[in-house]
């Protein structure tokens, strides 16, 4: 089927989210956290800030690439929001929880000023 006999059939991944349509940014994240309590939306946030700050770190590759990718500057903003998020709601963490997101966030800026004094050299 050609690109226009897609657009003409309306079988095509179009914006706009209607049935046949692609979602938008906007609708896939309403769908994806329809339906969860902000304590499990603030989980998955925190699990893809705490990826993103070690890809951007370069400890880890970025899904899909075969080289590292390092970007202090995006991995401190990761880093700083994770560390505000566990001081906004660790509180509310299991022991365990709590345990694990200071851990996590403790990593993270070891391995970042280290990231960072290697630059520096």
């Amino acid at each position: 089927m050609s690109d226009e006999e897609v657009k003409e059939n309306g079988t095509g991944a179009e914006e706009g989210g209607g049935e046949g349509k692609m979602p938008s940014p906007e609708e896939l994240l309403g769908m994806i956290f329809a339906g969860m309590e902000t304590r499990q939306v603030l989980g998955v946030m925190f699990g893809i800030l705490g990826e993103k700050a070690w890809e951007n770190l370069g400890l880890k590759l970025p899904y899909g690439k075969k080289e590292e990718c390092t970007d202090l500057d995006s991995a401190k903003i990761a880093i700083d929001t994770l560390e505000f998020i566990t001081g906004k709601i660790g509180d509310k963490f299991s022991a365990e929880e709590k345990k694990f997101a200071d851990n996590l966030v403790a990593q993270l800026q070891i391995n970042y000023v280290t990231k960072s004094a290697q630059r520096e050299k």
